[in-house]
């Protein structure tokens, strides 16, 4: 009898655990979407960003800034998560 008790259990569980990973897939869609919308203006902004950084270049050589051109000497770590 305990058996069963057990086995209703696991198939609520399993069950319950569908139904969590069915919310997840429907956000991971839904983020996904407005993603891929607004691309275009992401992409757009970068390349308007670049032809910033190139006519500034052009202009003033010796400008230079440490996020655009790191110190060698520092050393860079990578952190994993």
């Amino acid at each position: 009898m305990s058996k069963l008790i057990q086995l209703r259990q696991r198939i609520k569980a399993v069950e319950t655990i569908k139904k969590i990973t069915h919310a997840m897939r429907l956000i991971a869609m839904s983020s996904h979407s407005q993603l891929k919308n607004s691309q275009p203006t992401i992409t757009s902004y970068t390349r308007e960003l670049k032809i910033i950084f190139q006519q500034l270049r052009l202009h003033a050589p010796q400008w230079h800034h440490p996020i655009l051109q790191p110190d060698p000497r520092v050393a860079h770590k990578i952190a994993i998560i």
